[in-house]
């Protein structure tokens, strides 16, 4: 300065340095920005501006840390500017500081400004967070993505997308009720936005409130009947309520929608299946084989179908079943040693794969394992692969120390799940039957690998070692070559049977006593009802005129179905004017057992927990025993039960048996006395002794696996 110049006051230079900085910053001159808004600060430390855009340089050359900084002095000396507080936030929360970020959230919201002044500073902000947290969600990052979203919702709480992903987050990781409440606000916050009711429904379906579900699904349609992936979860969800015929006609549809889609025609296929269109059903199955023969789900189904098939034989089906291993399974092994543990008598982890942990017929029969088994030899894991839960879904978890979801994970993510938990014998509770995880086991997560209870028949699957039975279902040298895996027969039985408790008393009074005429019955599935077993009811029925016949069947009272059912049981020579249909479902489970004096098993495919749950509500069974595990199933629970009189041996003697029963009423009510103490006693409800001989066998099969690990070892130890 020369003498006698004046001098200039502070706050001028400081305004002229920050508006050439603001210039040099605007030009995208970031460095020489950053040099001037230092200046500013080296004449005034605390001056907010400087510090502000000090902040969003460093932003902008991703110094985060820096930007924290300089935006937590400018908010110190400016707290009336909105952009201090949501630059600070932003500067935060780049660098992952979540929590602190929403702690300057909160603060800020509490400071009076207005709605609108809020909004408008915050609306960049605001779609970043969300921005963000869609990324996270997709990436499966489901903590973060709801921490943002939280913010989002903190800053515009009228925001529905936010809400509505916050509901989905909370569907994936098993909070249910959370995520009903959640999406439920999203729709009221935007009602015409089919996705939302989507989402709504499986929120619902998940929750186990299926008519919820099922009226969101079909708003959803309503909206925007282009969402086939939403058809299809109607589908599925008419499926499990019975009503098939509706699935039928949202699975058709799709089918048009999508002609050359081996998934439709699949699932397609499946429900006509279970209308007991068995042969429409395989054809439908081949098709979707033939549009896409590298389809596993749709050979799966189709080998389960062709257990109802009358026209096949079991070494059919074993070749079939033995055909997806090949095609599908077997190339799939991990070869590599397991870490476990190889000490051949200690604590083993056992892991149970199922689709089925909620009210299904798999639970009754593996409950009084779980309930009795030995927890000082065993730890039990379940790896749950269920779509739905119910009050029996609770009940188990308590008979579990751990319990694994598995249905969102993919089976390489499943197998390296069981692998990581280390588990030493893997159980399959499903074999073909709908929700299984067959190609989990192909992946051999678990040193041994066991199939039980699911379906009595070979998985096909080489990486399954076992599978675990009794002498009665399989006799000895009759059914291994239908076998890919070994037979592990148990002393006792292969499976135990567990009510479905409470269960009402057995009927005082035989039907027949009040009716005066005798009622035979099947509570089986119709799927189970061959031409075969229809034509022997029907010569049951002329040898007994005044008989009636008690039929169960889903869906019977829609049109769709009740007119192909009675078609088909009148050319099988069965008289319609002597059937009472009733509709099947899960409120009449022992409902009708009190209608029926004498139930009649179906054939080749038996009855099985139908068959147990007739016999405990004191009803008994007349059955045809054939020539293979899953045709010989009633005369095995008959027999161990002392009651070999019911077991026919060939299609006359089946009709001569019910007639013989219907003919003589003392013996009908002398047999139906005492049914259920019967059952209790017999080896089909002796659940101590039964998870002893099944905790004896896994034991038995891991000494097993222990024993030829160490002579391989050996064995190439040798040879090197």
């Amino acid at each position: 300065m020369k003498p006698g110049q004046p001098l200039r006051d502070p706050n001028a230079v400081v305004n002229e340095i920050l508006d050439q900085a603001i210039l040099h910053h605007a030009a995208g001159r970031l460095q020489d920005a950053n040099h001037q808004f230092q200046r500013c600060l080296d004449l005034d430390p605390g001056h907010a501006a400087a510090h502000y855009n000090l902040g969003l340089i460093a932003t902008q050359l991703r110094d985060y840390a820096c930007a924290v900084h300089h935006h937590t002095a400018a908010l110190r000396a400016a707290p009336d500017m909105p952009s201090r507080w949501v630059a600070l936030a932003g500067a935060l929360l780049a660098c992952d500081r979540v929590i602190d970020a929403r702690a300057i959230l909160e603060r800020f919201l509490t400071c009076g400004f207005s709605r609108e002044i809020v909004s408008g500073h915050c609306r960049s902000l605001i779609a970043m967070l969300g921005a963000n947290a869609l990324l996270a969600y997709n990436s499966g990052q489901l903590v973060e993505a709801e921490g943002l979203l939280e913010l989002v919702i903190l800053l515009d709480d009228h925001s529905a997308g936010a809400v509505h992903l916050a509901g989905l987050i909370a569907l994936r990781t098993g909070r249910t009720q959370h995520a009903v409440d959640l999406i439920t606000i999203a729709v009221y916050r935007d009602g015409g936005n089919a996705t939302y009711f989507a989402d709504l429904g499986r929120a619902f379906r998940a929750s186990g409130n299926l008519i919820a579900a099922g009226s969101a699904f079909e708003k959803a349609l309503e909206i925007d009947p282009a969402l086939d992936d939403t058809r299809a979860d109607l589908a599925t969800l008419y499926q499990d309520t019975g009503r098939l015929q509706d699935a039928a006609a949202c699975w058709r549809e799709l089918v048009v929608r999508a002609p050359g889609s081996a998934e439709m025609h699949n699932n397609l296929g499946a429900v006509l299946h279970r209308l007991g269109r068995t042969e429409e059903a395989v054809a439908t199955l081949e098709m979707a084989l033939a549009i896409n023969p590298a389809a596993a789900f749709a050979l799966c189904n189709l080998v389960h179908a062709k257990l109802f098939d009358e026209r096949g034989s079991a070494e059919d089906f074993a070749e079939m079943a033995k055909t997806y291993g090949r095609r599908h399974a077997n190339a799939l092994r991990r070869i590599r040693p397991f870490a476990n543990d190889r000490s051949p008598d200690r604590r083993l982890r056992i892991g149970f794969v199922s689709a089925d942990f909620r009210d299904h017929p798999v639970v009754r029969f593996l409950e009084p394992f779980l309930h009795y088994a030995d927890r000082e030899r065993f730890d039990l894991i379940a790896y749950s692969n269920a779509g739905r839960i119910d009050g029996v879904t609770e009940m188990l978890k308590a008979r579990f120390g751990i319990w694994r979801t598995i249905e969102f994970l993919d089976d390489e993510a499943a197998a390296d799940l069981i692998e990581a938990d280390r588990i030493d014998i893997l159980v399959d509770l499903s074999g073909h039957s709908g929700g299984n995880r067959l190609l989990v086991f192909a992946r051999k997560p678990a040193p041994v690998q066991v199939t039980w209870i699911g379906l009595p028949v070979t998985t096909g699957l080489a990486a399954i070692d076992y599978r675990l039975t009794d002498a009665v279902y399989d006799p000895i040298g009759e059914t291994e070559h239908l076998h890919s895996e070994v037979l592990w027969r148990v002393p006792g039985t292969g499976t135990c049977y567990r009510p479905f408790l409470p269960a009402p008393d057995v009927a005082e009074t035989a039907p027949f006593v009040t009716n005066r005429h005798v009622s035979f019955g099947c509570f089986n599935r119709f799927e189970k009802l061959t031409d075969g077993t229809l034509k022997a009811w029907a010569a049951i029925l002329a040898a007994v005129s005044d008989a009636r016949l008690v039929l169960l069947v889903a869906d019977i009272d829609d049109p769709r179905t009740r007119g192909p059912v009675e078609a088909r049981l009148a050319a099988c020579g069965l008289p319609l004017d002597r059937i009472d249909f009733v509709p099947r479902n899960a409120t009449n489970r022992y409902a009708m057992h009190g209608r029926v004096d004498i139930a009649l098993d179906p054939f080749p495919f038996n009855g099985n927990i139908t068959t147990f749950d007739t016999l405990y509500m004191g009803v008994p069974v007349v059955t045809l025993a054939g020539p293979h595990t899953v045709s010989r199933v009633g005369a095995t629970i008959l027999g161990l039960m002392g009651l070999p009189d019911l077991i026919a041996r060939d299609i006359d003697d089946y009709v001569a048996i019910a007639r013989r029963l219907a003919g003589d009423p003392e013996e009908l009510l002398r047999l139906r006395s005492g049914l259920r103490e019967r059952l209790v006693a017999s080896p089909h409800m002796d659940h101590v002794g039964h998870a002893r001989e099944v905790g004896a066998a896994l034991s038995e099969m891991w000494r097993l696996w222990c024993a030829e690990t160490l002579s391989s070892e050996t064995t190439t130890l040798a040879s090197s």
